[in-house]
């Protein structure tokens, strides 16, 4: 696969690391519910020759020209690491609901108790409707399409309603 997938230009290749680092922590932590290790980091930055890996001071980073090159990428390859990033947020919401349920079941209803996992996983997407509307404006519509505040209620209106 990575023999036939030649990027044309680095911010293509550093976008295709980040979505398969991120793919892969996302089936490893879904598949066996554990932490991620280190080492899947270092396997997916290995399997890809092509990308050598840097280390660069966060001050050198030009984020305006990071911002440029990040949009000439088709909107779907930016739909896909928004998407990403929000199930990631997901994950982290839901594991935080659940771990604070859990830990205060004595002083929860029944009910409560008994449903955990759907509670806590109900709240969590309830809530992360908001980062994943704005990570979408950000990553890949454009901040415009939530310049007013009559256009965010109605984009996130929109986001609830589906």
């Amino acid at each position: 696969l990575q023999s036939k997938i030649k990027p044309q230009n680095p911010s293509t290749k550093n976008t295709f690391i980040a979505f398969a680092l991120t793919f892969r922590i996302m089936v490893n932590t879904s598949t066996s519910f554990m932490s991620v290790d280190s080492s899947i980091v270092k396997d997916t930055i290995r399997s890809a020759p092509f990308f050598a890996v840097k280390q660069i001071a966060l001050s050198s980073i030009d984020f305006d020209k990071l911002t440029r090159e990040f949009y000439k990428l088709s909107e779907v390859v930016r739909f896909a690491v928004s998407g990403c990033l929000g199930t990631a947020i997901f994950y982290l919401l839901e594991r935080f609901f659940y771990g604070n349920l859990k830990k205060n079941m004595e002083v929860l209803p029944k009910i409560c108790v008994t449903n955990m996992d759907g509670l806590s996983y109900i709240t969590a997407y309830i809530i992360q409707i908001i980062p994943q509307h704005l990570l979408n404006a950000f990553l890949v519509y454009g901040k415009d399409t939530i310049s007013t505040r009559e256009k965010y209620m109605k984009t996130l209106i929109g986001c609830y309603s589906t």
